[in-house]
């Protein structure tokens, strides 16, 4: 019985390495902003996928000074649209080019918000990218799954370990039942110590007495 649980106990904790993980999915955008105008401004609207864990990037560069706010939205207006909401999570005053990137929980879409602050015609490139993982273990159940793993392989081997040990006997020196008992013990020193249970000799029968 042992050695079965300790096997169910290496069983379950092998399978958590070999079951399908998640997979990471990919998904690319693109932001253009082909004529900007001095002083004009324009909006563009990030669109992904709402996940509780990813990482979202965002790019871009421009052939001009300008600058660049990403919000988060909220539905507002009627009819129903999406408005900035609270401060920029992400800002470029007067440049050409911007990186940012954000992990864990992700929703959308997201407002990029730019405007040329120069004296030029400007045009603005963009590339958004979203990874996000799908299917596989919470890491709270592959660790419960591999705790109780480890349960089981103990409770196996302290099985195994008391199998073996009472089967042995608890007394070291325990007779064995099947072993005829001798009355032919030695003393100590090689002498004779044992108890004769043979009848005495009286000697040759006598007649009986005279009545």
């Amino acid at each position: 019985m042992g050695v079965v649980i300790g096997t169910v106990g290496a069983g379950v904790i092998a399978s958590m390495f070999v079951l399908p993980g998640a997979t990471t999915q990919t998904q690319l955008g693109s932001i253009t902003v082909p004529e900007l105008g001095p002083a004009e401004s324009q909006t563009a609207l990030i669109e992904g996928n709402d996940v509780g864990s990813g990482t979202l990037t965002v790019a871009w560069t421009s052939t001009a000074i300008v600058s660049v706010q990403l919000y988060r939205t909220v539905p507002c207006g009627s009819p129903p649209g999406v408005c900035a909401t609270g401060t920029a999570i992400a800002r470029w005053n007067s440049t050409t080019s911007g990186r940012w990137s954000e992990s864990g929980g992700l929703s959308f879409p997201v407002m990029f918000a730019v405007q040329d602050v120069g004296q030029v015609m400007v045009t603005l490139e963009g590339t958004v990218v979203e990874l996000y993982s799908v299917g596989g273990l919470p890491t709270w159940a592959f660790l419960s799954f591999i705790a109780g793993g480890g349960v089981l392989i103990g409770i196996g081997a302290l099985a195994v370990f008391f199998g073996l040990f009472l089967r042995g006997g608890v007394y070291s020196g325990a007779r064995d039942p099947d072993l005829p008992f001798s009355t032919d013990l030695d003393g100590p020193d090689g002498l004779d110590g044992g108890v004769d249970l043979e009848e005495p000799d009286d000697g040759p029968p006598r007649d009986p007495p005279d009545i």
